[in-house]
This record gives structure tokens, sequence and C-alpha cells, in this order.
């Protein structure tokens, strides 16, 4: 899963950037969200939770948050506000503005 992020700026929530090689060897975990989506706001906090309990039974599984937020200020509240300390692609990032979510989801697992 690192080969597909490679190139791509990766951030750790509460952290800096750190290269996708952090990735190798685990199940990652793509979650296409945005702070505009009722929905999604729901789902987060499960998933943030779900994330917690899996670090701390030592569980080799990742998310990265791809954000569909409109600005930057949008995402970073919403990283704030609900998300769990794992990775996103920076807003903006050429992997999430080359093509559609589902486009995107599909070359992504192809």
């Amino acid at each position: 899963m690192a080969s597909v992020f490679a190139g791509a700026k990766l951030y750790k929530n509460g952290g800096g950037e750190v290269d996708a090689s952090v990735l190798e060897g685990k199940t990652v975990g793509i979650y296409f969200s945005a702070h505009w989506c009722p929905p999604c706001r729901n789902f987060t906090p499960l998933l943030k939770d779900f994330h917690a309990e899996l670090v701390d039974a030592d569980a080799e599984f990742e998310i990265v948050f791809v954000s569909f937020d409109r600005n930057e200020e949008d995402l970073k509240k919403y990283l704030e506000e609900a998300h769990g300390e794992w990775y996103y692609l920076g807003l903006g990032d050429a992997l999430i503005q080359a093509k559609p979510p589902a486009q995107a989801l599909k070359a992504w697992t192809a």
C-alpha cells in the first residue's frame, strides 16, 4: 500500500509530514470524507474509536484520510474536531485532484 502513496505528501494528524514507507507491511484503510458531509461527520468518531481500539491491541492497521474538504481551514477544523491519530493526504494533493473519488479508489486498489 505504501507504493500507492509514494511521492505524495502524507501527514500524521497531530504531527508533521511523514514518508509513505510508514505504511509498509500494514493493512491500510483509505477514508474518503469531508467536513461538509453530515453522514461523514457522524461516521468519523466511530472510525476514530475503532482505530484507537486497534492501536491499543497493537494491530498493524493504519488509516489514510483523503479529504474532499473545500479549503484548508475546513480540513484542519475537521481533523481537530473528530479525527484520530491517523495519516492524511494534504489538501489538493495530486492523488486527490487527479481523479474523482470512485475512479481514484478503483485505480488505487487495482
